[in-house]
């Protein structure tokens, strides 16, 4: 099962959520917490920043989940129905660590946040979140002019960090995709799939430990 189909974007600015694009630009396109928030139920300390902190020191990478809305609302019905789902984000962090010779190197993690609506509760629904591991190599940005940056990315989903049932999952355990970065002088940054230049977030961050990346809000039917 691939996730993107399950995604359907809010009006209120919520892109597809490309929870699997950040898988790759081929069909599974999205992203993910590569904050090391795997567990949705410390949505607490997502709700007092909704500007997200990018200004802390440059020994971590950037922590954008301040930004996330850690409630279902705007995600109940489709149709005028209630239907089970839930409100969806893909955070992306990345560490830079030594590369092996010329080519910069990141690690990381990218996360499904999911929040349950009404109707999926009452099917046994909770709150969750899929976590994948992420490592990555410096790559060209390819369709992207402007940017500085590309990043070559594999991930494999880490179990011990996913709250998840298999079902939302087990068909997107592991993944590769290119993103191109575009790096703002003022520490904000945008990202993109590298192949077609399909935007991947628009919310992004970078500092001198790293970069992360956080997809629109967007709903996910299950």
């Amino acid at each position: 099962m691939s996730l993107f189909p399950l995604l359907i974007a809010l009006p209120l600015g919520c892109a597809d959520a490309t929870p699997k694009d950040t898988a790759s630009d081929t069909g599974t396109d999205t992203s993910s917490d590569t904050s090391d928030t795997s567990d949705t139920s410390d949505t607490s300390d997502t709700s007092s920043d909704t500007s997200g902190d990018t200004s802390g020191e440059d020994d971590a990478p950037p922590n954008l989940t301040g930004a996330m809305q850690p409630d279902a609302s705007g995600c109940e019905t489709a149709s005028g129905q209630a239907l089970p789902g839930a409100a969806a984000y893909f955070l992306g962090t990345y560490a830079e660590v030594p590369a092996n010779g010329d080519a910069r190197a990141w690690e990381g993690t990218e996360i499904w946040y999911l929040w349950a609506n009404a109707a999926w509760r009452d099917l046994g629904g909770v709150d969750c979140v899929v976590t994948w591991a992420t490592t990555a190599t410096e790559a060209l940005p390819g369709a992207c002019a402007a940017c500085e940056l590309g990043m070559a990315v594999t991930a494999e989903v880490d179990p011990a960090r996913t709250t998840c049932p298999a079902g939302l999952w087990e068909d997107d355990a592991s993944f590769t995709a290119t993103y191109a970065v575009d790096l703002s002088d003022d520490g904000s940054a945008s990202w993109s799939f590298a192949a077609s230049g399909r935007t991947l977030a628009e919310t992004g961050a970078w500092n001198a430990a790293g970069l992360a990346f956080l997809t629109d809000r967007a709903c996910a039917w299950f």
